[in-house]
């Protein structure tokens, strides 16, 4: 951190010089001290150090340094680090000036500084001084302190960023005349202060300012045989409208350093030149003000929010509203009627948590919208539970429920729509559990299709990313598209697919699968028409009733880092004109050949294990024009029939195993 950094250059500086004051320490009239203390608080408690040091001094003046460290609880530290110089005058007056920095880690791990300087004017038996704050810092993110509020129609956010504020701060001191009441005044002070401060910054909508009053009782010499030590008991009080009223008690402890007898010969005038410097406890900083609130997703901001439970009408709602809207949907009051929604929207669960940026700040904050999580359902008509009419729409938090397959489409998107966000949903017993027209922009994350015919269909032309999310106990497909579309399935699951395959794609698609399990298929895995190209990483493939991956024409397959096992045919099935990349791929328990090909076929395998029983060969070639590559792979596999057939001059080139035997250069051994 940087302030510890500073603070041990400090504490460096400190004992070099209070090193070099060592010496001539006799000769000085004004001596370093160190002092420590604590301080309880309604705000916020505290423990703190200070370390002066003259450097350099004559009969009249003195340069000085005035370095404080304080540990403040819920893990606040600060250090103020300065330098001032004092005169004395003929009138009786120390008049001084002082100038340093301030670095503060605040209690959401946010780091500050600020330029701090001052004037003061202390005599025996008053004390005047001004101080200035800048901040160097900009404000930073808000964390804890950010809040959300959801007012009627409006939802804002506080605090988005933490702001450190500039001010001013001053007060006016007096010694009591302890003398006029019989005690001991060269021992005893008791003194009393009253001023106030004003901080302030454009983000705030009023600065924070008031008054400040506070007292102080000072035993001079308290450590008997040690002139200069002192110990000090204060306590303060001050009001303003961001922190209410804030009271502190503490007290201080000093101990002088190389003084010798000095001090006793000092007038009481001199030793204040040697008094600590008075300022602002730490850096002020403060939530900023209320600000409009965007959905994080979609960059929607938020004029209207509007409410709807199962008494109420999602669509009237929801058409009512308009853009640039929140609906929650609440399921206190039972099951709310789907409904057609149109862009600039989003539609939010109660009971969920729905990401909001300040439109201002830029702070990223988690609202856990109040209220029971919602059930929407389309009323046995047969239609769609959602019908999607406009881009920029997010739908969250809510149970999508076809009722036994009586709705249609869970959720049913036209054409040309981008910018769709689904999150944090379950869509059940639907025929389509998302639908997508052509040319469509649609992000699926943290979603579970359950029990749905297929879980995503779309036509052409669209961008489809699928992430964190499952599909499970379907009919045809989990993934079904058209043409041309762009896919991207991340942190998937799916399982249990009863009458067809995981992802089933048309023509000159591009697939992109990473951290998935494709488990349980009556056909096949992944399956391929033409023209497609698929990247696969990191995939568990298992249980299919027909080939693990199956691809027709024209397609370019990369796997890596996978799996395939227990295919009731082959692993890998290519027809023609396929380009096939398989790198650190395991086939286990395959019925059939782990991999088939047919014809025009570029096959590449590499750093591969063959294991388990594989039914018929490693590869199996049925026609001619292939090319073989590869290198580093292992075959432990109880093979049924060999490691390749192939009818001779089907196919060129060598796929290497470690150990051998190698199938080279068109024939198999």
């Amino acid at each position: 951190m940087v302030w510890k950094a500073q603070i041990r250059l400090t504490a460096a500086a400190v004992l070099a010089a209070s090193v070099l004051l060592a010496a001539p320490a006799h000769a000085d009239k004004w001596s370093p001290w160190i002092e420590g203390g604590g301080f309880l608080s309604n705000e916020r408690d505290r423990g703190e150090a200070t370390a002066f040091v003259p450097l350099l001094q004559n009969e009249r003046g003195l340069l000085f340094a005035d370095v404080k460290g304080k540990l403040f609880s819920e893990s606040v530290k600060e250090g103020n680090f300065a330098l001032g110089y004092r005169r004395m005058t003929e009138q009786g007056w120390n008049l001084g000036v002082w100038g340093g920095y301030d670095i503060r880690e605040s209690e959401t791990g946010n780091t500050f500084g600020q330029v701090a300087f001052g004037l003061e004017a202390l005599s025996v038996d008053y004390d005047a001084r001004l101080n200035g704050y800048v901040p160097t810092s900009d404000p930073k993110a808000g964390g804890g302190l950010t809040t959300i509020e959801l007012a009627g129609s409006q939802i804002l956010m506080t605090g988005g960023r933490e702001v450190p504020l500039w001010g001013v701060e001053g007060e006016l001191g007096w010694r009591v005349p302890l003398e006029n009441l019989g005690a001991d005044a060269e021992r005893n002070e008791f003194r009393v202060y009253a001023g106030g401060y004003r901080f302030d910054d454009r983000e705030l909508s009023k600065p924070v300012q008031g008054p400040r009053v506070r007292a102080e009782w000072r035993i001079n010499d308290a450590i008997p045989g040690l002139a200069g030590s002192r110990l000090s008991f204060e306590t303060s009080f001050q009001h303003d409208s961001y922190r209410d009223d804030q009271w502190e008690a503490g007290f201080r402890l000093r101990i002088p350093l190389f003084a010798g007898d000095a001090p006793k010969n000092l007038a009481p005038i001199e030793r204040r030149m040697t008094e600590a410097l008075v300022r602002d406890t730490d850096i002020v900083t403060v939530p900023s003000k209320t600000e409009k609130v965007a959905d994080a997703l979609t960059g929607v901001t938020f004029d209207r929010v509007e409410r709807v439970d199962g008494s109420g009408d999602l669509e009237a709602t929801a058409l009512a509203a308009g853009a640039n809207s929140l609906i929650i949907v609440d399921g206190g009051n039972g099951d709310v009627a789907g409904a057609w929604i149109l862009g600039d929207q989003t539609i939010a669960g109660a009971g969920s948590s729905l990401a909001l940026r300040g439109v201002s700040s830029g702070t990223l904050v988690n609202y856990a919208i109040p209220g029971a999580t919602p059930t929407v359902v389309a009323q046995l008509c047969g239609c769609d539970i959602l019908t999607l009419f406009g881009s920029n729409t997010h739908v969250t938090g809510l149970l999508l429920d076809g009722q036994a397959g009586t709705a249609d489409y869970g959720v049913y998107i036209g054409a040309g729509q981008t910018n769709l966000h689904f999150t944090n949903l379950e869509i059940r017993e639907v025929v389509y559990g998302i639908g997508a027209g052509d040319g469509n922009e649609i992000f699926v994350n943290g979603v579970n299709f359950y029990e749905d015919i297929y879980g995503i269909y779309i036509d052409d032309d669209n961008r489809l990313t699928v992430s964190n999310s499952t599909m499970d106990v379907l009919h045809y497909a989990g993934v079904r598209a058209d043409d041309y579309n762009t896919i991207s399935l991340t942190n998937i699951s799916i399982t249990d697919i009863d009458a067809g395959s995981a992802v089933v794609v048309d023509r000159d698609n591009e697939v992109t699968i990473n951290n998935a399990v494709f488990d349980k298929f009556w056909d096949s895995g992944i399956e391929g028409n033409s023209g497609n190209i698929f990247i696969v990483d990191n995939l568990a493939l298992s249980r299919t009733g027909w080939n693990g991956i199956n691809l027709n024409v024209g397609n370019t397959l990369t796997l890596t880092n996978s799996s395939i096992e227990q295919s009731e045919n082959d692993g890998l099935s290519a027809i023609a004109d396929n380009i096939l990349t398989l790198s650190g791929v395991t086939f286990r328990d395959i019925d059939l050949s782990a991999i088939y090909i047919d014809e025009d076929n570029t096959l590449s395998v590499s750093n591969s294990v063959f294991e388990g029983a594989i039914g018929e060969d490693i590869l199996t070639v049925d026609g001619t024009g292939n090319t073989l590559s590869g290198s580093g792979n292992e075959n432990t596999a109880t093979i049924g029939n060999n490691l390749c057939t192939a009818a001779p001059g089907s196919f060129t080139g060598t796929i290497g195993f470690d150990g051998g035997p190698d199938i080279v250069d068109g024939s198999c051994p």
